[in-house]
């Protein structure tokens, strides 16, 4: 709960809600929540462990002029439901990224990763080509931890 002498907090929330409100989207039987601003060409925002949609503020406020500019919450992270299999990898999240974006109509797409979301990036990015325009993977993860 938000007090009134949360206003740091209060301010960003504000923030948010004018420029890069939250929206559930229903894919099948599970949740996907994200944050979304902007028309014209679709730039997907994804973030590394520990971090979410709101995250990408300050990107979406300055590309959403001149863009539709799309930041998940990745499965698992805040209201998004997570994936079937409790030990997923960059395939399955790079398949409920597909269905998003076809829940969303957006067949090519900027795509950006950062930290896990680079890997998360990559995989779609290697499994369905035609559907990023451009790949950009800012300080990527090495991975899962397996050697």
């Amino acid at each position: 709960m938000l007090h009134a002498t949360d206003t740091p907090t209060l301010a960003l929330h504000a923030q948010l809600e004018q420029h890069f409100p939250l929206r559930l989207v229903q894919l099948n039987e599970r949740t996907q929540a994200i944050r979304e601003a902007g028309q014209g060409p679709a730039i997907v925002l994804l973030h590394g462990i520990g971090s979410g949609a709101a995250s990408w503020l300050q990107v979406a406020v300055q590309l959403s002029g001149k863009a539709r500019v799309i930041a998940w919450d990745a499965p698992g992270y805040g209201q998004s439901s997570p994936l079937p299999d409790p030990a997923p990898k960059a395939p399955d999240y790079a398949r409920r990224l597909r269905q998003l974006l076809d829940a969303l109509d957006i067949e090519r797409c900027v795509l950006v990763g950062h930290s896990l979301g680079a890997i998360t990036a990559a995989a779609l990015a290697s499994n369905a080509p035609e559907r990023v325009s451009r790949l950009v993977l800012l300080s990527p993860a090495q991975g899962y931890g397996d050697p």
